[in-house]
């Protein structure tokens, strides 16, 4: 069976957290110095594959590469470059550990597959610049049929149904068999950006309970310059993601 983003995403940070548990225990040892750091170039090395494996994955390449081939023979190197090489790495791999918290405390959910997955792929499926959310909505549309997707069995577009105050609220597409609702925005200026957080605010109450898992796609053309602390409101919420793609 093939492996989703995030169940790939999930096998990197169990290695990674075994990776830095191992580079631990070398620190806590009492080796002597010119014997401690041989494995440097080991531990490097895999910082290095299961980085780059992260960085096909999300696109996200914000932590350091490390040249670890010229340190993978311990004889031709002398301790201190072993040591360096060693902090280098133990220093990456912590903030690559917790890079991975999300995804290790998550698991393997269809929220954060289709997170991923649409914050990868989604500005490559857009041509030219969208004008309305129906724009953005149809190039979502396309990348879940490509993704094999079928609709209504696997998806459905705007058929969900929840009554909330009164009325009726549609997120734009539903998952049913993982209980995730879609809601697609588009920000065209920055004068909308207060209205748009008031939008998600009022969905997140208006979706639920029915929907319990809640991805919002917030498609921005210039408007969004702090995408960590738009996102940071929202998420601490359970069950809800938010994937700003800029345009």
């Amino acid at each position: 069976m093939k492996m989703t983003s995030a169940e790939k995403l999930r096998r990197i940070a169990i290695k990674v957290r075994g990776l830095r548990q191992a580079m631990e225990a070398i620190l806590s040892g009492t080796t002597p110095d010119h014997a401690k750091w041989q494995a440097s170039g080991m531990f490097a090395m895999l910082y290095s594959t299961n980085y780059r494996d992260y960085v096909e994955l999300t696109s996200n390449d914000d932590l350091p590469s490390i040249d670890y081939k010229r340190f993978m023979n311990p004889n031709d190197c002398v301790w201190p470059d072993l040591k360096a090489v060693f902090d280098l790495t133990y220093a990456s791999i912590l903030m690559f550990d917790e890079m991975l918290d999300q995804f290790r405390a998550a698991g393997i959910s269809e929220l954060s597959d289709l997170a991923l997955f649409f914050g990868k792929n989604l500005r490559r499926a857009i041509h030219g610049k969208p004008e309305k959310e129906i724009d953005v909505q149809d190039a979502m549309e396309s990348l879940l049929i490509g993704r094999g997707m079928s609709k209504p069995a696997d998806y459905d577009r705007e058929a969900g149904q929840n009554r909330s105050s009164g009325k009726d609220s549609r997120p734009d597409f539903i998952v049913p068999n993982s209980k995730v609702g879609i809601e697609v925005k588009l920000i065209k200026d920055a004068s909308k950006r207060k209205t748009i957080i008031e939008q998600i605010n009022a969905d997140i109450v208006g979706y639920r309970p029915k929907w319990v898992n809640l991805l919002f796609v917030i498609y921005d053309i210039q408007s969004i310059q702090d995408i960590p602390e738009f996102i940071e409101g929202f998420e601490r919420f359970q069950g809800v993601r938010v994937v700003v793609v800029k345009h």
